[in-house]
């Protein structure tokens, strides 16, 4: 039986989020990502799931991003869609003069008694009216299903028995199909999505901290200098309010979860210090590799 659904949040409401960003769009400084981009981005930064010594995932296969999204395993940070959407958990937030629709999206990851083996097949495009927008942050919810779904087997052991391999093989895939059958993953999922949230939130005012540098919007969109300042402020307080109610311990925890995937995906801490003396923002946009991802983690912290 398949099931998904709403799941209520625990650090950040994603349509709280998405209205800040579809109302205030010309604050944020890094650039909001399709499907494509997302997976070109993770495939730089050295994610790919493997299977069998051949790389199927992000390096090869551009619908990897696509079907994390079908699942619900990955939240987009917004969705833009030329005619109204039925889907529970997109929430309308806007519609403009056009007719085009604005969602948030509050999706809870699908739920399959039998396990997600093969989930993905005979999944559909999603279809061309409809675009999903990510931003660059959203690296951090694809390294934490990458680390789910890594098995680890022992080379020695297939040299000494090579029928522990099948062994191992069985239990990994008995083991992931428990785990992601209960509520308690569900929740992890929506955990990982919300602390992207919530990094995505603060990036307008924290952006120019980092590196020194901020754009502006162009003149003659609406906006001016005087209007991007204000929402500027106005996104910086809104942030404030946020983090006081999360607390200075669930604060510390997320700060510690984005520093230990750094570490995971590049465990020589001296060279993240040594980055961050690099000038503007070379160290997110010119890094590759899983360094390069373990600065873009960083950045988010």
């Amino acid at each position: 039986m398949d099931e998904s659904g709403v799941v209520e949040y625990e650090i950040i409401s994603p349509v709280l989020v998405t209205n800040w960003i579809i109302e205030r769009r010309f604050i944020w400084q890094m650039r909001f990502l399709t499907m494509q981009e997302l997976c070109r981005q993770a495939r730089e930064k050295g994610l790919a799931f493997s299977t069998s010594g051949r790389d199927l995932g992000f390096s090869t296969l551009d619908r990897t991003v696509q079907h994390l999204w079908q699942l619900g395993l990955l939240r987009a940070d917004y969705v833009i869609s030329r005619c109204p959407l039925t889907t529970e958990g997109l929430t309308l937030v806007h519609q403009d003069d056009a007719g085009n629709c604005g969602y948030a999206d509050r999706r809870g990851c699908v739920r399959k008694a039998e396990g997600f083996g093969g989930v993905t097949r005979g999944l559909p495009d999603v279809p061309p009216g409809i675009h999903l927008m990510f931003h660059p942050f959203r690296y951090y919810v694809l390294c934490e299903i990458e680390e789910m779904l890594q098995m680890t087997i022992g080379t020695a052991g297939l040299l000494n028995n090579p029928e522990s391999l099948t062994q191992a093989v069985n239990f990994h895939v008995d083991r992931f199909n428990r785990r992601i059958s209960s509520e308690r993953f569900n929740l992890e999922v929506c955990r990982w999505n919300e602390i992207v949230s919530l990094a995505v939130s603060a990036e307008p005012f924290t952006y120019s901290q980092l590196f020194g540098v901020y754009k502006m919007p162009a003149m003659g969109n609406g906006s001016n200098e005087a209007t991007f300042r204000r929402e500027m402020e106005n996104q910086r307080t809104n942030c404030k309010n946020i983090l006081k109610e999360i607390g200075i311990d669930k604060v510390n925890q997320i700060l510690s979860d984005l520093c230990r995937q750094a570490e995971s995906l590049e465990p020589n801490t001296d060279v993240h210090r040594i980055l961050r003396f690099t000038a503007d923002r070379y160290r997110i946009e010119r890094v590759k590799g899983k360094l390069g991802g373990a600065v873009l983690l960083l950045t988010m912290a």
